[in-house]
Formats: structure tokens, C-alpha cells, sequence
């Protein structure tokens, strides 16, 4: 399936794939809602750094405010090679009093049009920001030229009922808009919409809900000072009928295209990823399946609507508190880089990821929790620190020694998840 290239939310190529997905999913046990979202697109004309008689080239780090002047108040920083630091540096910038942030480095793609921001609750970043490809030392005037229009318009959330028999609702999600110049939402799309056609010739019990969601990157943790799309948040506040919800996403660029790499790095965990944040529906108290990775997901997705569809009181099942863990591909925001076993080149990112990011869900509360003491307290292992990383000690051989692998614990949670145990 064609997918048009950027896709912003409420550009043309938005509405041109909403209309080319009505067409592909023309079901007549279906019923199709198209929810308005109301966004805001910064359209930058020109930017440009002049220091002296140099002229810089320079971008802007969509959504920057426009700014037009000459300035010695700013604050000089590198690009972050991992775009989650770029809080922190922007956050610092900030906090110094700098009216500017001028970042050095190539950036991780520029677009004429900056992503689609919602109108409710907006909050542009305080400072502007714009990335040079060349030196500037700090302190030096400058002369910064970054202009541009703020367009508004409409974006879509396009949704899909099939309903059934029962009277629970099982939400699918992925979104439609991509940002900053990465087709990843492309592939996502293609399976969601395989996915309907799968469900649509199964005569399930179940009811699925099926959303392609739009204005996802207003608060990308790549970008600084922003709160998550309302567009999501809102739309999920109607489904207090759901008693399941599955995001995923896919974690495969356009670089990796046909590349090794590209395939069996799926990640399942029950909850939201650290990198998918934009839906919040375990904050509502519905339990969350976050998955990731390329094309391959399919599979998953189809084993996961079996398994759902197969039980009497899916509800039932979730009652107990369950975790979530990261995905295998822990730093795909970092140069493209999917990790799927631990070794000295990431060490350091597991190892900070490891014991930050894990979430427990016990229904309406959600808590933050380390995957290492998930383990150590709910699962009886124990773990021992060993150097700069970490030993897992087996439950059932207290004296061998494991790796902690993070597809051997996406393994665990998979079946506490799908087990109930």
C-alpha cells in the first residue's frame, strides 16, 4: 500500500491516505468515524545564522518560534546524538536565561513544515531553537533570521468499529502522521490495515476498535517543553468501554528498508514504552499492549486477537496488576541503532533503561518500577550486579548465571500477560 510522503497532520497527503484507507477497508460490517482534530502547522520560510560576515547554514528545530534579531544572549550546545538528552539541553538553555539555542551538528531531519501541534492545552517551546551546520562560537553577536507563518487547519482521527457480540471492545491503535522525514509510520499503517481485513473475516465475538490516530508528535520526548497530543488523550477518554488496548508502532525507518535489521526485532510488553507516550490509556485505567517493529508484527497483532477473542472475560484476566517492559530496539531514537541483546556497545543505555523504565498497572493506579526489581519481587529471581551491568540468577538453578537478555524478559511478560499469572 502506497503511502504519501511526509504525512502531516492536516496536510493534503493526511487526508489523501485517509480517503485511500476508506477505500481499502470497505466492509459493510463496519462503521468508520472520522474525529476531528484541530492542529496548528508552523510553515518556515527562511532560516538563517549570520555571525560577522559568515552566514551559518541553519534549520529550525520544528516547532521553534519565529525570531528576527541580532543577539548575544544564547547558548551553544551540540546536537545530542541521542534526541531524548535534547530536553535536558533545551531545559538548560532555558534555565541559563539564553533568549536562543543554537544547536551544532546535523540534525535528524528538517521539513518545511513543522509537526501539527494541537490547539488545545498548546505550549510552544519559550526559546527558540535552530541547528547549524558549521561553527559558532559562543557569546559572539549574531544574526538570526528565522521566519515563517502558523497555518491551521484540521487533522483526522479516522476510526473503525467492528462490533460483536460481546459487550467488550478491544482498542487498536497506531498513528498516521510521520515526523522528521522517517517513513515509520508508513509500515504501521499498512499492518493496522491488514489487521482490519483480518478481523473483518474472522466473524469475532469480540468487538474491536480500530484507530488511526493523527497529531502524535506535539510532545515527541525528542522535543523540548510540550505535553502529548491532545489529539490522542482526548479521543481516549470515550473509551471507558475498552478493556484492552494495544498500541504499536513501527520502529522501522526508511533506511532500514530490506535490511536485516529491519526484521525480528518484535518487542511486546504489556503497557506503554518510554518512547511511545503520546496515548495515555493506562493512565485511564485501561491495560495496554505497547508493540513494536517492522512488518513482522502481523503476526503477533493476529495472535493477539485470538487469544483475546478466545476468552469468556478478557476484563478477568487483566484484574491482576501487570508490568510493561521496553521493547528490544531500546534506542531506535539514536541514529537508528535496535538493540536485541546486550553487549559493550550498549551497555550503558540498557543498563539506564533497565532500572528506569518498567511500569506496573494494578488497575487504576500506575507506578513507575525497574524491570530488575519487577523480577527480583514479583518473579523470585534474583539479581546481582556485576561489574557495569547485570546477572540475572535463575529461579529454578539458583547457582547459573544468565544474562538478563531483553528478549528473555519480553518472553516473561508476554506470558504473564497472555496467562494471567
Amino acid at each position: 500500500m502506497e503511502c504519501p510522503f511526509p504525512v502531516l497532520p492536516g496536510s493534503d497527503a493526511e487526508r489523501r491516505l485517509l480517503s485511500m484507507l476508506l477505500t481499502e477497508l470497505d466492509y459493510h460490517d463496519l462503521m468508520y468515524v472520522l474525529q476531528p482534530v484541530h492542529v496548528v502547522v508552523p510553515e518556515y520560510e527562511v532560516a538563517s545564522v549570520v555571525e560577522g560576515s559568515n552566514e551559518v547554514e541553519a534549520g529550525p528545530l520544528p516547532p521553534s518560534p519565529f525570531y528576527e534579531g541580532r543577539t548575544s544572549n544564547y547558548v551553544v550546545a551540540d546536537m545530542p546524538r541521542d534526541p531524548l538528552e535534547l530536553k535536558g539541553t533545551y531545559r538548560s538553555a532555558v534555565e541559563a536565561g539564553a533568549e536562543l539555542l543554537v544547536l551544532r551538528g546535523p540534525g535528524f531531519g528538517f521539513i518545511p513544515q513543522g509537526p501539527g501541534l494541537s490547539l488545545q492545552s498548546n505550549d510552544y517551546p519559550p526559546i527558540p531553537a535552530v541547528v547549524v551546520d558549521g561553527e559558532v562560537k559562543a557569546g559572539s553577536p549574531i544574526e538570526v533570521h528565522l521566519r515563517g507563518r502558523v497555518r491551521e487547519g484540521l487533522a483526522y482521527n479516522l476510526v473503525v468499529d467492528r462490533q460483536g457480540d460481546s459487550d467488550e471492545t478491544v482498542v487498536f491503535l497506531t498513528h498516521v502522521d510521520s515526523w522528521p522525514r522517517t517513513a515509520d509510520a508508513c509500515p504501521a499503517v499498512n499492518v493496522m490495515t491488514r489487521l482490519v481485513r483480518f478481523v473483518a473475516s474472522r466473524n469475532p465475538r469480540k468487538s474491536f476498535r480500530f484507530v488511526f490516530a493523527t497529531a502524535r508528535h506535539f510532545g515527541d520526548p525528542a522535543l523540548p517543553g510540550m505535553h502529548w497530543g491532545v489529539g490522542h488523550r482526548h479521543y481516549f477518554s470515550r473509551f471507558d468501554d475498552a478493556v484492552l488496548a494495544i498500541d504499536f508502532e513501527a520502529a522501522t525507518t526508511l533506511s532500514m528498508v530490506a535490511s536485516e535489521e529491519a526484521h525480528g526485532l518484535l518487542g511486546i510488553g504489556p503497557g506503554f514504552s518510554p518512547f511511545a507516550a503520546s496515548v495515555h490509556p493506562d493512565m485511564m485505567g485501561i491495560p495496554t499492549i505497547h508493540l513494536e517493529g517492522g512488518l513482522d508484527m502481523m503476526g503477533a497483532l493476529e495472535s493477539i486477537v485470538e487469544s483475546v477473542d478466545s476468552m469468556d472475560r478478557v476484563a478477568d484476566r487483566l484484574a491482576e496488576r501487570y508490568a510493561a517492559a521496553i521493547s528490544p530496539s531500546l534506542s531506535r531514537f539514536g541514529a537508528g541503532n535496535l538493540i536485541n541483546k546486550i553487549d559493550g556497545s550498549n551497555l550503558a543505555s540498557v543498563r539506564r533503561l533497565m532500572t528506569r523504565y518498567l511500569v506496573v498497572n494494578e488497575r487504576k493506579i500506575v507506578r513507575p518500577l525497574s524491570i530488575l526489581d519487577f523480577l527480583s519481587t514479583a518473579r523470585g529471581a534474583e539479581v546481582i550486579e556485576v561489574g557495569s551491568g547485570f546477572r540475572l540468577m535463575g529461579r529454578q538453578s539458583p547457582g547459573s548465571l544468565g544474562r538478563a537478555l531483553i528478549n528473555d524478559l519480553t518472553q516473561e511478560l508476554r506470558y504473564i500477560l497472555m496467562r494471567g499469572e
